[in-house]
């Protein structure tokens, strides 16, 4: 059996084509948050997005590839604003950065619950799970940068902890979309992590 293709077959030079290529896009992506994974077909996207099935077969070979666009905007998007919110980190007070850090685990999770866990979900399916793993593993590099102006309040190699810290607050905010949403939506998931990073960095988590 050949192999799913998850790339477009090609890319939007002009306008009008942007339109119908992100108008795409934004119709898998609603039908992901809203029905899940299994209802993403190419003829429901094409029906919701309200153009023909040959204008999507234009960009999008299959369904995966659709679903693979969804992540890629969605990571793109993710990385643009989260770029000036970490570097403002390491100008704050060391109880704003790590609260900060759990803030920058938690928010995309907890605005967009659905959409997020059908994405996770999907990860593996369309070919984006080394690439997503590869970001997440730079993310202990940016836990050392936000934290290193407080390394004489931290314990001596915290900079060992920030995978353990990466790994525990993906691990636990992916946990809580699929189980427990409504602890990312009344900050009880965000507390206990702060409170969990705290320990972890060996400062009084009271």
């Amino acid at each position: 059996m050949a192999p799913v293709k998850t790339e477009p077959r090609k890319r939007p030079k002009q306008s009008r084509s942007r339109v119908l290529y992100d108008a795409l896009i934004e119709a898998t992506g609603r039908l992901l948050a809203s029905e899940g994974v299994a209802a993403v077909t190419t003829a429901r996207v094409a029906e919701l997005a309200g153009v023909s099935i040959g204008s999507l077969y234009q960009y999008f070979p299959s369904r995966e590839a659709l679903i693979a666009a969804v992540i890629d905007a969605k990571l793109e998007r993710d990385m643009q604003e989260l770029v000036p919110i970490l570097d403002g980190l390491r100008l704050v007070a060391l109880d704003q950065a790590v609260r900060g850090l759990v803030e920058v685990a938690v928010r995309y999770y907890r605005d967009e619950t659905p959409l997020y866990r059908e994405m996770v979900a999907a990860l593996a399916a369309v070919d984006r799970e080394a690439h997503v793993r590869r970001l997440l593993e730079g993310f202990d590099k940016v836990i050392v940068v936000v934290l290193e102006p407080h390394r004489a309040a931290l314990h001596d190699g915290f900079e060992r902890s920030a995978w353990i810290m990466r790994e525990m607050l993906i691990s636990c905010v992916r946990a809580a979309a699929r189980e427990h949403p409504e602890t990312l939506a009344d900050g009880y998931l965000a507390a206990r992590l702060e409170a969990m990073c705290r320990g972890l960095l060996g400062l009084d988590a009271a």
